[in-house]
């Protein structure tokens, strides 16, 4: 009398199967996870540039409106550090505070460098920190007026890109679309958000703050 043995373990059929299975569930996921993870950097870096963006409103209550410089010679330094004080505990001649990560955004793909404010993840206005300098009262549209923006800068002696202070605008070079092709923006009035160069392109937003 023959005994028959119950099969036990995958055939190589069923194995390749299995394998396939698990290979096509893991293209679908992967990307949903890593779209997913990008939105919460981005979420978090929204949330650097809303700080950054009171703190900016804070220092013009203080200063009879007025916004801080992009730097200041002397003391050879930045407006993050003329901020400090409204989002940390230090001055504007040095760093004590624990809130240095608020000006590094968490999908940054650039060189990290810090040289007292100079490579910061997010830029200022140029046209309000630079050439303009406007009070807060004379910016005609505030809640369409770009305040900050996340910015980058490529190094002319090394081609390195880096953070940096100036934001030159949503569609020139130096804006950065780290978080699937969007990007944080703070305005005049406050409020921050994100969008895609696209949208930026298409809107009613600007960097003038006469217009």
């Amino acid at each position: 009398m023959k005994v028959r043995m119950k099969r036990t373990g995958f055939t190589l059929i069923e194995l390749l199967v299995v394998i396939a299975i698990i290979a096509i569930l893991a293209a679908i996921l992967f990307p949903v996870f890593a779209r997913a993870r990008e939105k919460a950097r981005e979420t978090m870096c929204l949330s650097n540039v809303k700080e950054i963006t009171l703190g900016i409103v804070m220092y013009t209550n203080d200063y009879d409106g007025q916004y801080p410089l992009h730097y200041y010679n002397p003391p050879y330094t930045t407006y993050a550090l003329a901020i400090w004080p409204y989002i940390g505990q230090a001055s504007i001649s040095g760093w004590t505070g624990s809130n240095f990560g608020i000006f590094e955004c968490p999908s940054r793909k650039i060189n990290p460098a810090w040289y007292h404010g100079a490579y910061a993840d997010y830029g200022i206005n140029q046209l309000i920190a630079r050439y303009y300098h406007p009070k807060d009262v004379e910016v005609e549209r505030p809640a369409l007026t770009i305040l900050i923006g996340e910015s980058k800068y490529t190094h002319p002696s090394n081609g390195l890109d880096y953070g940096w202070y100036i934001y030159y605008g949503p569609t020139s070079g130096h804006a950065r679309y780290d978080h699937n092709e969007r990007a944080n923006f703070g305005f005049c009035d406050g409020h921050a958000k994100g969008a895609t160069r696209q949208t930026m392109i298409g809107s009613d937003f600007t960097m003038d703050p006469r217009s």
